[in-house]
C-alpha cells in the first residue's frame, strides 16, 4: 500500500443542496472486508440528482493523519464516477485526526444511478472498499444469511451457497428444496447427515427445526451478533489456576477471502505472549480450500489471543476446556462466534470502545513524566467514562464484559505509564509516580491476568523491572545476610550495621549518578569506591570465612529476588510468575543453564507447577545444548592480532586469508535477542548462498565463552566457510569504533580484494543479498 491514509480532508461547493434534495440513503450499509475495516468504515451513502456522498466513519489514532486523492472512484455497473470534493477539506491535502481519534467525513463524488445494488470505492495505489451495498435490501433466498436464536440471543445458523454452519461444524449442502419462502436442507459433514427445516419468514423471523429442536430466529443484519436480550450478571472469567495442559479449540469458517487475502498464506495462526516466559507463542494450522479450519492449542488459562494478525487483526478471548466456532465473512465484514459460552466473545466483538493510550515518547514534548501522568490518566477516566456509557446505553451487556473491559483500559494504562521509565534517565521513575502506578493499576487488577493479553505482560515486567531497580544494586548484600542467617558465616553487630550501611550507600549512589551528566560519572565512581563504607566492606568479604564462600553472590542474586517480590506485595500467583519469568530471561540471556543452587531456589519457591516446568524444561535445553561437542575449526583464537589495537588494523589481519571470497561480517552478541533471532536462520542463509565464493564471518561483542559457544551450538552457525572470533572487549570496541558501529546486529560487506563497501547487506532481507551478492559474484 503505497499511500497510507494519514489524516482526511474534506471541501466542496454547496452541499447543502445536495442534502435538500429528495435522495435514496443506505444508512449503516455492508462492505466486504478491507484492510482498513475498523478504521475507515462507510457509514452512510446518499444518492442525489446531483451527487453521490460517502460517509466515512474514521476510528484512528489522534497523531494520524489521512488524505484522500483527487483520483479517487466509486465504481457500480462497470463505470467509474469521480469525487468532486469534500465537505469542510479539501483534496489531495493533509489532516490530523482531532484529539478524540474519529471523526465522520463527507466524500461527494459524481451523481451514480439510486437503483445501484452494489458499489465499491477505490483510493489509488492505497486501498478499496468493495461491495458496498444496502443492509436492508430486500434479499431474495436464503443464501448468505445468518440467523440467531431470538430467545437466547445465541448464533444459531449461518447458511452459504453450497453449505451451512450449525452446531459449530460447516456442513455441506446435499439438497435443497424450497416451498412458499420456506426451506428445506438436507447437508453432511463426514459420516454425519441432518436436515434443516427454515421456516417462513414473518415478520422477520424464521422457525428452524434440527429434528426435535426448534428456535424462533431473526436474521443478523449487522457485522456481529445484536446485544442478548437479557443481562448476564456473572463477573467471574474461567480461572483454572494456570493448571498444565489446559486447551482450546478453534473450529473457523473465513468465507470468501478476496485474492489479496488468500496471497497472505493458507495457514491460520493464533499467538499470545506467555506470562511465564514474556516471550510470544504461536500456533498454526492449514486452511481448505474454502477457508476452513481446526485449531486445537495449550492455553496458560483464560487467555487474549491475536489471531491471523497480518490478515484481520483479530483480539478473541478464549477460556480454558472451550470449543469456538469463528466466522469471517469477507464479503460481508461479518464476524461471529458461535459455542456454549460464546456470549462474552461476541460482546467483545461487537462493543470495542475504542480508546487512546499515552506514548512515552511524548514525555518531553509535554513538559515531563508528572505532565505525562496526569495524561495517561486523563485517557484512562476518559476510557473509563466510555465504557460506563456504554454499559448504560445497551443495558444488557453482560457483567463480565464490563469487567473484561475494565481491566483492559486499566491494564493498556498501566502498560503506557511504566513504558515511560525509559524515557526517563537511569530508568527510575519518581516515587510519587510509581505510587500513582501503583494505586491506580496495579492495585486493581484481577486474575487471571492472561486475560489481558500483551499489555499486561510488559506492564508487569516494566513494573517489577523497576521496583527491583529500586532496592540496592549490589546482591552481595543479600548474599551475605542469607549465608549469616543460614549458619555458614557469622556476622557480629558491627558486621551487620556495616553491611547495611554498604547497602544504604549503593542506593543513595546509583541515584545520584543515574542524575549526572556523563563526564561527572567516572570521577563519582572513583569516589565511591574509595570511600571509607566501601573499603571497610572490601575488608569484611576478605575474611578466610566469607572468601571461600564463593555461593554469596549467586546466592544474593535469588535473595534480591524474594526481596523485590515482597517490596511489590505480590500475590502468591504473581509471585511465581515473576520468578519464573526473571530465571527464564536468566537462561536466555545468558544461553547456559542455571547454577544448581538456582535449581533448588526454583523448587523452593515457586508453587505453580506450569511456572516451575517451563523453566525447568528451559534450563534442561541449554543443559543438553551444553554438553554439545561444538566444531572448533570454526572458532578462531585471538593469538594472530594479540599485539594490535587500532581497529583497521585488527579487521585487516582477520581479513586477509580471505582475498578472493566476498565476507559478510555480522557483529552481534549473545545478549542482544535480534542478533540471536538472526542468527537462527542462519543455515536458511548459508543454503540460499552456497552457489557465491562467500565467507561468514562473526564478531561477539561482550560475550562470555560459554554462552558464545552455545549459541553457535543451538543455531548450527557452522560450516567450511563459518569463522568466528570473541576477541578481548578493547579490540572489539576497536573494529566496531572503526566501522562505526551504532546498533546490533550490524552487517558490514567486504568485496573480493577486501573493500568495504557502503551497501545494506542485512541477511534478514534475503532477497536483497542474494541480488547484492549475484552482483558482486559476476552472475
Amino acid at each position: 500500500m503505497k499511500r497510507l491514509f494519514t489524516t482526511i480532508v474534506i471541501s466542496l461547493v454547496c452541499l447543502t443542496t445536495v442534502w435538500a434534495q429528495k435522495a435514496v440513503v443506505w444508512e449503516q450499509p455492508m462492505a466486504a472486508y478491507s484492510q482498513v475495516s475498523g478504521r475507515l468504515d462507510v457509514s452512510r451513502v446518499v444518492f442525489a440528482d446531483t451527487a453521490t456522498i460517502l460517509t466515512f466513519h474514521v476510528n484512528m489514532p489522534y497523531t494520524a493523519r489521512i488524505d484522500f486523492p483527487s483520483g479517487s472512484t466509486l465504481r457500480a455497473d462497470g463505470k467509474d464516477y469521480k469525487v468532486k470534493g469534500i465537505r469542510d477539506y479539501a483534496l489531495d491535502a493533509d489532516i490530523a485526526m482531532p484529539p478524540t481519534g474519529v471523526m465522520d467525513i463527507d466524500l461527494v463524488f459524481e451523481p451514480l444511478p439510486s437503483d445501484v445494488k452494489s458499489l465499491a470505492f477505490n483510493m489509488p495505489d492505497a486501498f478499496s472498499i468493495n461491495g458496498i451495498r444496502d443492509r436492508h435490501a430486500q434479499r431474495e433466498g436464503i443464501a448468505d444469511t445468518y440467523w440467531r436464536d431470538e430467545k437466547t440471543g445465541d448464533w444459531v445458523m449461518g447458511v452459504g451457497r453450497n453449505h451451512v454452519v450449525y452446531d459449530c461444524k460447516v456442513w455441506t449442502i446435499t439438497s435443497q428444496t424450497e416451498r412458499k419462502g420456506a426451506y428445506t436442507l438436507s447437508a453432511s459433514n463426514g459420516g454425519e447427515n441432518i436436515t434443516i427445516n427454515i421456516g417462513k419468514e414473518t415478520k422477520g423471523l424464521r422457525t428452524v427445526g434440527v429434528g426435535k429442536e426448534k428456535t424462533v430466529c431473526s436474521m443478523i443484519t449487522g457485522d456481529y451478533l445484536p446485544d442478548y436480550p437479557t443481562k448476564d450478571a456473572a463477573t467471574r472469567l474461567a480461572d483454572n489456576g494456570y493448571r498444565m495442559g489446559d486447551s482450546v479449540t478453534i473450529i473457523g469458517w473465513y468465507k470468501d477471502m478476496t485474492q489479496e487475502m488468500r496471497q497472505m498464506g493458507s495457514e491460520f495462526n493464533a499467538a499470545y505472549q506467555s506470562i511465564f516466559t514474556d516471550e510470544n507463542k504461536k500456533f498454526y494450522t492449514k486452511m481448505d480450500s474454502l477457508g476452513r479450519f481446526t485449531l486445537r492449542m495449550p492455553v496458560e488459562n483464560t487467555q487474549m489471543l491475536y489471531c491471523d494478525w497480518d490478515r484481520t487483526t483479530l483480539m478473541f478471548l478464549v477460556e480454558p476446556g472451550e470449543t469456538y466456532f469463528l466466522m469471517k465473512d469477507f464479503a460481508a465484514n461479518k464476524t461471529l462466534v458461535m459455542g456454549r459460552n460464546a456470549r462474552l466473545q461476541n460482546e467483545l466483538l461487537a462493543h470495542k470502545v475504542s480508546h487512546r493510550s499515552g506514548n512515552y515518547q511524548e514525555v518531553r514534548r509535554m513538559g515531563g513524566i508528572m505532565k505525562y501522568m496526569a495524561h495517561c490518566d486523563s485517557l484512562m477516566n476518559d476510557a473509563l467514562a466510555k465504557l460506563d456509557a456504554e454499559c448504560t446505553k445497551y443495558p444488557t451487556l453482560s457483567a463480565r464484559y464490563e469487567r473484561q473491559k475494565r481491566q483492559e483500559i486499566i491494564a493498556d494504562a498501566g502498560c503506557s505509564l511504566m513504558q515511560a521509565r525509559f524515557s526517563v534517565k537511569g530508568f527510575r521513575l519518581h516515587e510519587e509516580y510509581a505510587d500513582f502506578v501503583a494505586a491506580n493499576c496495579w492495585n486493581k487488577l484481577e486474575d487471571p491476568y492472561t486475560a489481558l493479553g500483551n499489555d499486561y505482560t510488559t506492564f508487569f515486567r516494566d513494573y517489577c523491572d523497576h521496583k527491583n531497580g529500586c532496592l540496592p544494586d549490589d546482591e552481595f548484600v543479600y548474599g551475605m545476610l542469607k549465608a549469616e542467617k543460614d549458619g555458614k558465616i557469622k556476622l557480629d553487630d558491627a558486621d551487620k550495621a556495616l553491611i547495611k550501611e554498604y547497602s544504604a550507600a549503593v542506593g543513595d549512589f546509583v541515584r545520584k549518578v543515574n542524575g549526572a551528566p556523563d563526564s561527572l560519572r567516572q570521577q563519582m565512581a572513583y569516589e565511591f569506591n574509595n570511600s571509607d563504607v566501601v573499603k571497610q566492606t572490601n575488608r569484611l568479604i576478605q575474611r578466610e570465612s566469607i572468601k571461600d564462600l564463593i555461593f554469596i553472590s549467586s546466592s544474593g542474586r535469588y535473595e534480591k529476588l524474594l526481596a523485590t517480590a515482597d517490596s511489590l506485595g505480590l500475590s502468591r500467583t504473581q509471585r511465581d510468575i515473576f520468578l519464573s519469568t526473571t530465571l527464564y530471561r536468566d537462561i536466555d540471556n545468558n544461553r547456559k543453564p542455571l547454577q544448581p543452587l538456582a535449581l533448588e531456589f526454583i523448587d523452593e519457591n515457586i508453587r505453580l507447577e506450569a511456572a516451575r516446568q517451563v523453566v525447568r524444561e528451559y534450563n534442561d535445553k541449554y543443559e543438553a545444548i551444553n554438553n554439545q561437542t561444538l566444531q572448533t575449526d570454526n572458532l578462531k583464537p585471538a593469538d594472530d592480532v594479540r599485539e594490535l589495537s587500532e581497529g583497521a588494523q585488527i579487521l585487516g589481519k582477520i581479513l586477509e586469508p580471505y582475498k578472493g571470497k566476498i565476507v559478510l561480517l555480522d557483529i552481534w552478541g549473545t545478549w542482544c535477542g535480534p542478533c540471536k533471532a538472526a542468527l537462527s536462520h542462519s543455515q536458511e542463509e548459508y543454503e540460499r548462498l552456497k552457489d557465491y565464493p562467500m565467507v561468514y564471518l562473526y564478531l561477539a561483542n561482550q560475550s562470555p565463552e560459554d554462552s558464545w559457544k552455545n549459541v553457535i551450538k543451538e543455531y548450527n552457525v557452522t560450516g567450511d566457510n563459518v569463522v568466528h572470533y570473541n576477541l578481548p572487549d578493547a579490540q572489539q570496541q576497536a573494529v566496531e569504533n572503526y566501522l562505526n558501529v551504532n546498533g546490533y546486529p550490524t552487517y558490514r560487506l567486504f568485496n573480493q580484494q577486501g573493500r568495504l563497501l557502503d551497501v545494506n547487506a542485512d541477511p534478514r532481507e534475503l532477497d536483497g543479498l542474494e541480488d547484492l551478492i549475484k552482483r558482486l559474484a559476476g552472475k
